[in-house]
């Protein structure tokens, strides 16, 4: 009966740890603002931000020079960035967007930026 409960007890933890790693690595598709006219959509799975919309893409830099400061929407994630794709109709990339995006390996602008 004691190992039974043990067997039990282990066999939850396991099938527990397998569920969380199974749902934290899942792929997914994140959306959002960058700009008063601009938008995101990052995939998970490729690695890859684009950036769509027109005019410009909001300053992230938290500095006295720039009075127009916004929290980086894709922060959480910034490791995962791999690619930056910025369409046609965006003309600015915003200050500070994409520091501290350490696997950033391509940035793709479109000729309106």
């Amino acid at each position: 009966m004691k190992n039974a409960k043990k067997m039990l007890l282990l066999l939850t933890v396991v099938i527990t740890a397998m569920l969380y790693f199974a749902f934290s690595a899942a792929a997914f598709t994140e959306t959002g603002k960058c700009g008063n006219d601009a938008t995101y959509t990052f995939n998970s799975e490729t690695g890859e931000l684009v950036i769509s919309g027109k005019g410009m893409v909001w300053d992230f830099r938290n500095d006295a020079d720039y009075y127009d400061y916004h929290e980086k929407p894709w922060q959480e994630f910034n490791s995962l960035i791999k690619k930056v794709v910025f369409k046609k109709g965006i003309t600015y990339t915003g200050a500070d967007s994409f520091c501290f995006c350490p696997n950033l390996e391509k940035v793709v602008f479109s000729d309106t930026v």
